[in-house]
């Protein structure tokens, strides 16, 4: 199945320079969506409450719709000795993009909700199909 123009995993290949090229990618994958907070000055993000109380809403909400995985990640650098760029990023996995978009479309509005709860960052939302080389 293809979403939005973008090729089908059976037709994606790694390009590279010398032996690499035209790696074909292994059919194991999901599809992931990624919620990441960014950190900008007076930004504030109530981890506790995130932690305890989103999540778990979260988790409730769309595992019954087909979410395998969740993960958490807290920013503490951009890569030198600066602040990070997202102070939380959140990773939910699914099977396949039937499942993540069902399970958007039917509580999608109510974990929306919830975010004034925990921070006034407005979340920059990526869908995207995990590859694995």
């Amino acid at each position: 199945m293809q979403y939005r123009g973008l090729p089908s995993r059976a037709t994606l290949t790694t390009r590279g320079a010398g032996p690499a090229r035209g790696i074909p990618m292994k059919e194991d994958h999901m599809f992931v969506i990624s919620v990441l907070y960014p950190l900008t000055p007076g930004t504030t993000f109530n981890l506790d409450y995130y932690l305890d109380s989103h999540v778990p809403l979260v988790k409730r909400l769309f595992e019954p719709m087909g979410q395998r995985e969740a993960r958490v990640f807290k920013g503490v650098s951009d890569g030198g000795e600066g602040t990070p760029t997202f102070g939380v990023i959140a990773e939910l996995f699914f099977d396949d993009m039937d499942s993540l978009m069902a399970a958007l479309s039917a509580h999608g509005a109510e974990t929306q909700a919830d975010i004034p709860n925990f921070t006034d960052s407005i979340p920059v939302i990526q869908i995207s199909e995990m590859l694995t080389l």
